[in-house]
């Protein structure tokens, strides 16, 4: 006995609508029926050849030929509904957002929205078959309203914009219209890309549409506030534009190095962003631990979530946002992060390719053992003023501000005073897109404060262009073995060594 046509159509256009088991006996048929098979592949090639069809937009002809066979389908000329009025089906049905309307015994498609598909058509069809006439309509309809309305609809599925209100997370369009929405629990409340504000003061990124797997639509990327909730804070969720969630991944591999000093419990994710390197976008993913904990760089794979490659550093970056800049002119962007480093108890610049996230950042073999090299385009180390060696608390120096323009990046380096009296102080050094160091200067508070001190004794080196000079002359670069006065890059960065595997 041969499986019937209609059936043989649900299994391609809404396998959904049939349970796993039936499904399995049909494929089993199919298998063995060369006539079911037949049939089975020339609706599959319909199906696929309409999918095709939807790649471009449509043309001028496109619509007309389209037009021709909904009248066609149609038969005699029907009222012509509009949107604005109200839907009251009378023997028709709603399914999902799309309202199905009978009228003079035909079935007439009222309103479609973004989320028309294949698999609707079949179900009106299977709904009201007092106009179907078999397999030919569905296919027929699935062309023609695909042309005429999912083409044109898909420029408008595209999220570009959302929001969190309320433990609601909110996606719209282009257009402003509201695509989907869901309960994110107790995420504050925060705008997309929104500034740093005093609530989210340790610079958490919650929330991100990018396009992750270079196809120009947008997915929507989240993670959570705390480790209980629906979304917890050590974890990546990423959602399909239409709101189905793709995957879900952590920021890389635990690991202690066999050292006492690297220390941690679990990753809070701070940071996810795109950077552009040969020709696609890579998803990048920062994460650390606490304050004076861990930090990892990783690559994710787009389509599973899955970390591709890492990079771990000894100390965190507090407040600074990463940035993307084409440092060596080849086209591709490199992600620069300003940082703390715990190892040397300094404030550090660091300069990575989305293409070589190995291995671990310059420090002593109380974080790593010294074998285990990074990949690091450029590993900058600031130096502390006399203020901050007479002042400044222990591990309390970092960049706290990293800005990017045509011209190259400016880092301002905060030292944090044990001194309840005095004000945090910066020195802002310029950088060109080569990241040479070209000038460092005071920041008011830093000013102020030496001047004070300098009146009182506590100095004997006056704040002149030589104290600001010496500065410069001080800033290190990591030469992949060790800090050099000079500027370099790291020697293993081009190397195709592969680092010793994590333990």
């Amino acid at each position: 006995m041969h499986i019937e046509e209609n059936k043989i159509a649900v299994l391609v256009f809404s396998p959904d609508m049939l349970d796993e088991s039936e499904k399995d006996s049909m494929f089993a048929h199919i298998n063995e029926c060369g006539l079911c098979k037949e049939i089975f592949d020339a609706t599959k090639n319909i199906y696929d050849d309409v999918i095709t069809k939807t790649e471009d937009p449509a043309t001028a002809n496109d619509k007309e030929f389209a037009a021709k066979i909904y009248t066609n389908i149609k038969g005699e000329k029907n009222k012509s509904l509009t949107l604005k009025e109200k839907l009251l089906p009378l023997s028709g049905s709603v399914v999902g957002d799309s309202a199905v309307e009978i009228y003079n015994g035909k079935t007439q498609i009222v309103e479609i929205r973004k989320t028309f598909s294949l698999q609707n058509i079949f179900y009106y069809v299977k709904r009201h078959p007092v106009v179907s006439g078999g397999f030919a309509l569905v296919g027929a309809l699935a062309f023609a309203f695909v042309i005429m309305t999912y083409k044109g609809a898909i420029k408008n599925n595209n999220p570009v914009y959302a929001d969190i209100k309320e433990g609601i997370l909110k996606i719209y369009n282009s257009d402003g219209e509201l695509l989907w929405k869901k309960t994110v629990g107790n995420i504050p409340d925060t705008k997309l890309d929104e500034p740093i504000t005093e609530k989210n003061r340790f610079n958490k990124r919650y929330l991100s549409l990018l396009d992750i797997d270079n196809d120009n639509k947008n997915e929507v990327l989240i993670s959570g506030a705390t480790n209980d909730g629906l979304f917890t804070i050590d974890s990546l969720y990423c959602f399909e534009s239409n709101g189905k969630l793709r995957w879900t991944t952590s920021a890389g591999k635990f690991t202690d190095f066999g050292t006492e000093r690297w220390q941690h419990g679990r990753w809070h994710i701070a940071d996810f962003f795109t950077v552009y390197s040969n020709g696609r976008n890579n998803l990048i993913v920062i994460a650390n631990d606490a304050v004076y904990a861990p930090l990892i760089i990783s690559k994710v794979d787009p389509g599973n979530g899955n970390v591709v490659s890492s990079y771990y550093h000894c100390g965190w970056n507090f407040e600074a946002r990463a940035q993307k800049l084409d440092v060596n002119g080849d086209g591709n962007e490199e992600i620069i992060i300003g940082l703390t480093n715990n190892a040397y108890r300094k404030a550090a610049l660091l300069v990575l390719s989305s293409d070589r996230l190995e291995g671990m950042s310059p420090a002593n073999t109380d974080f790593y053992p010294s074998y285990l090299k990074g990949k690091e385009l450029y590993y900058i180390l600031f130096p502390i003023t006399n203020l901050g060696q007479k002042f400044a608390r222990a591990y309390s120096f970092i960049v706290s501000d990293l800005y990017k323009s045509s011209k190259g990046i400016t880092a301002l380096t905060r030292e944090c005073p044990g001194d309840p009296d005095l004000k945090e102080c910066r020195i802002i050094y310029s950088f060109d897109n080569s990241l040479n160091v070209l000038n460092a200067i005071g920041s008011a508070e830093f000013n102020r404060n030496y001047d004070e001190l300098y009146k009182k004794g506590a100095f004997t080196e006056t704040k002149d262009s030589n104290y600001f000079q010496n500065l410069v002359d001080s800033v290190k670069y990591w030469d992949g073995d060790k800090f050099v006065s000079y500027h370099t890059m790291n020697k293993y960065y081009s190397t195709e060594t592969l680092m010793p595997p994590l333990p």
